[in-house]
């Protein structure tokens, strides 16, 4: 591993909603703007991981960096942490979410059907399996350090079986462990299995990231590239062109950019070759 000093990209600034990114492409490090910016506006990039809620990057940042984040974001967080820390409503009709009331305690009222929780056993369970979430993501990480790809699909399996029907789609350990399975199926070529949890992350991503950020392009690229592999050309030709719109943004005229262009020329030359297939098969009948 190295370590290098880069002086004038150490100058920028953190924020939770930052307006730039920075990218390695060998030892240099670029920096790109992730939206329009005005003359003046302070140049900002995130120094901790954002799809978590604001007490945790808080905390991060402050055993790090030793400072106390007062962005917009962290600012008036409360709306967007509750959604984090949400329960599935209790109507299994209803794809609502029980945020978490971190002004009053408890859970507020469904987001879509105005269901109240009226089960508190259901409360009591869901902290014992947030808790129980925490140190599987802990456990995972040291699994990680050994490549023990097995054990961790093995554990994120358990845990989200257990979080089924309890925590909503977008709380954030959900979505982290779908990310750990993910991972864990791609390295074993369990591509139908990756595919499926990486599918179930992208809600969660595209409401928490800002919406050119690298986490959500990367994300996007490996889903098509799952979507490809597995023939499911339309919609993998539809993921990479998602990729491509953040990436090119976030990466410029990186490899990685020039790698996803090509795939999508691939695909696009796969498509056609389907549609040519399928014409002339209709012209045989």
């Amino acid at each position: 591993m190295c370590v290098g000093i880069y002086k004038i990209p150490s100058l920028l600034n953190h924020s939770c909603v930052p307006n730039c990114v920075t990218v390695f492409s060998g030892t240099k490090l670029l920096v790109h703007a992730t939206e329009k910016i005005k003359q003046g506006d302070e140049l900002t990039i995130s120094y901790t991981e954002l799809l978590c809620p604001s007490y945790q990057r808080k905390e991060d940042l402050e055993s790090r960096y030793s400072f106390d984040c007062h962005c917009l974001k962290c600012f008036s967080p409360l709306e967007e942490d509750g959604l984090m820390l949400s329960l599935q409503c209790s109507d299994f009709q209803c794809n609502g979410a029980l945020p978490r009331d971190l002004a009053g305690g408890g859970f507020a009222d469904c987001n879509t059907c105005g269901k109240q929780i009226s089960n508190e056993a259901m409360v009591t369970k869901a902290e014992a399996i947030i808790s129980k979430s925490g140190e599987a993501l802990k456990e995972i990480k040291e699994l990680e350090k050994t490549d023990d790809y097995r054990s961790i699909l093995d554990l994120a399996k358990n845990i989200l079986e257990e979080q089924k029907d309890i925590f909503h789609k977008l709380h954030y350990s959900r979505i982290s462990i779908l990310d750990k399975a993910m991972d864990a199926c791609i390295n074993l070529e369990f591509w139908d299995r990756a595919l499926a949890f990486g599918l179930q992350t992208m809600d969660g991503y595209k409401l928490y990231y800002p919406r050119n950020h690298p986490s959500v392009g990367i994300q996007l690229f490996r889903i098509g590239k799952l979507q490809v592999y597995l023939d499911k050309l339309k919609d993998g030709f539809q993921s990479l062109l998602q990729a491509e719109a953040i990436l090119k943004v976030t990466h410029g005229n990186h490899p990685l950019v020039q790698e996803l262009r090509a795939m999508i020329g691939q695909t696009l030359e796969e498509l056609r070759e389907e549609q040519n297939r399928t014409v002339q098969g209709m012209e045989l009948i």
